[in-house]
């Protein structure tokens, strides 16, 4: 019974028919959005999955070493060359967003965004009309870094209270 019981749950695995919208992978986005998919037995397993999937596509660090030897010795001219590839990602994922979800035959599909941008863009993204911002007139946060950042994105500086 138990060997009955573990074959139909192995066929049901094979049989099983993911969404279409995962299967093609074709959720609509704009070119500074990165969707990520994942699947997994757990809600947790496929965010986990999505998030690597998401983290594959921002790579990565790349340095390499060459090293080359050179020999003479009795008139035999040598040569050794090596090489040594490092590849290293540190990626912080914030502000991801769960697009869709689907639970079927047994196995949780979703597909998370992140929004590739540099700060002050996603703020100018969250506050699509500069009509309805502020300018600031505090001449000290005006001089800050993430202040100036915001006014080359506005064209003034935003009041941030």
């Amino acid at each position: 019974m138990k060997q009955i019981i573990l074959l139909s749950l192995f066929i049901n695995q094979l049989l099983a028919n993911p969404p279409s919208w995962y299967v093609n992978q074709n959720i609509l986005s704009k070119s500074y959005e990165i969707i990520g998919y994942g699947e997994g037995s757990t809600i947790k397993e496929a965010k986990q999955i999505s998030k690597s999937d998401i983290s594959k596509m921002i790579q990565t660090t790349i340095s390499s070493d060459i090293s080359i030897e050179k020999n003479l010795y009795n008139d035999i001219y040598t040569k050794n060359v090596s090489s040594n590839i490092n590849e290293k990602s540190n990626i912080l994922l914030t502000d991801l967003q769960v697009i869709k979800t689907s639970f079927q035959d047994g196995k949780y599909y979703i597909a998370i965004k992140y929004i590739d941008l540099p700060f002050v863009k996603k703020v100018k993204l969250l506050v699509k009309d500069n009509n309805i911002i502020k300018k600031s007139t505090n001449s000290y946060l005006n001089k800050t870094f993430l202040m100036n950042e915001l006014k080359n994105e506005f064209k003034f500086y935003p009041k941030v209270s």
